[in-house]
């Protein structure tokens, strides 16, 4: 499957549930709330690792500044300790327009938003992009990489090196910087960026990481 083909997917997949009930708490594939419309969406395409709620579903990315039908799209949620977070969701279809389950009472149906001012209760947050999700096998030279002794050395370490420097984490690599060889400072770089991505901190650069490590820095703010 292609990014194209996975979008439209996701895409047929929102339409398929138009009419759906809402029911809070609900995955399908039946009734829905609208994170768990996103849930049911990802999980039917094969991402059964794909997380339930709105935050971590936008946290879990990869996110996109551009938006194309089949994107899931955000918007501003109750205040947290750390600001405020993502909370209500939806599959983006064509401009100012998405599909959600909104609210009890209101069956799944397209609904209208803007990116530059808010609609109603709802303030956008942004977008991602989880057709990359469903192709996000590493590709040659992108394999698994994590700390091990004796350490991991490579083309594929020096790729992942690069981009963290691209990210700005070059400091973390210390003197040696891109050395080609994945030792506990770029393991430790790698978690860093893991959690400035807010995915999983583990150290280890797998796909969800080479995903986000392979993204352009400037499209991703």
């Amino acid at each position: 499957m292609n990014i194209t083909a996975a979008r439209s997917e996701i895409l047929s997949l929102g339409r398929s549930r138009l009419g759906y009930p809402y029911v809070y708490g609900a995955k399908g594939p039946y009734a829905f709330d609208c994170e768990g419309l996103l849930y049911w969406i990802m999980h039917s395409l094969g991402d059964t690792t794909y997380p339930g709620g709105s935050s971590a579903q936008f946290y879990a990315g990869p996110r996109s500044v551009n938006l194309i039908p089949g994107m899931f799209v955000f918007f501003e949620g109750a205040p947290e300790q750390n600001g405020l977070l993502p909370g209500h969701c939806g599959i983006y279809t064509s401009p100012n327009e998405f599909i959600d389950a909104p609210y009890t009472g209101v069956d799944v149906r397209y609904d209208w938003f803007s990116t530059s001012t808010s609609e109603g209760p709802m303030k956008y947050w942004g977008a991602t992009d989880p057709a990359q999700l469903l192709i996000s096998a590493p590709p040659p030279g992108e394999p698994t990489l994590y700390l091990t002794i004796p350490y991991m050395t490579g083309s594929a370490v020096l790729h992942c090196q690069s981009r963290l420097i691209a990210w700005g984490y070059r400091w973390a690599l210390g003197p040696s910087g891109a050395d080609s060889v994945f030792g506990p400072m770029t393991e430790s770089a790698v978690r860093g960026f893991q959690s400035q991505m807010r995915i999983a901190v583990d150290g280890v650069c797998g796909p969800i990481t080479w995903i986000h490590l392979n993204q352009n820095p400037q499209e991703s703010k």
